[in-house]
């Protein structure tokens, strides 16, 4: 599917005839947009002094995109952090504004879809001392979290 321009879309398929329509969203204002987007919780490797402080330096700042001020990136490790024994990570998304906003998921073993200042925590996922990277794509306009293993 090639979209005539950029912004977000509904698109439909129906599977039985391969048919689909797309329909432009409502363009977000830019003015509602969060300045800053945060990780927090445990399980990050490069990060062994977080542990659910939502303050500098223990959170993980995400990289907000350059042209959709709603869309943040960050390439992260799970891991267990030197020395912690904690064998699973766990976090959430903050707005670095101490907990008056956050997203967790709707459902915390399937971290995808976020709830804004509700839900359940994403984890318990198992993690070692042999790292793994992701990259973690966060579209505060879908509230759609993607966490891709690199």
């Amino acid at each position: 599917i090639v979209l005539p321009n950029v912004g977000y879309y509904k698109i439909l398929f129906n599977t039985l005839n391969l048919s689909y329509s797309v329909a432009l969203l409502p363009a977000p204002d830019p003015i509602n947009a969060s300045p800053q987007v945060a990780l927090v919780g445990r399980g990050f490797y490069d990060h062994p002094g977080m542990n659910w402080q939502n303050t500098l330096p223990d959170i993980i700042l995400l990289d907000k995109d350059l042209t959709n001020p709603y869309l943040f990136t960050k390439t992260i490790k799970l891991g267990v952090p030197a020395g912690q024994t904690y064998t699973t990570a766990q976090f959430i998304f903050t707005t670095n504004n101490g907990w008056s906003g956050f997203w967790r998921f709707s459902d915390g073993l399937v971290p995808e879809f976020t709830v804004p200042n509700d839900g359940a925590t994403g984890g318990d996922f198992p993690i070692s001392g042999v790292p793994v990277t992701y990259k973690v794509t966060f579209d505060t306009y879908l509230n759609r979290a993607k966490f891709e293993k690199q």
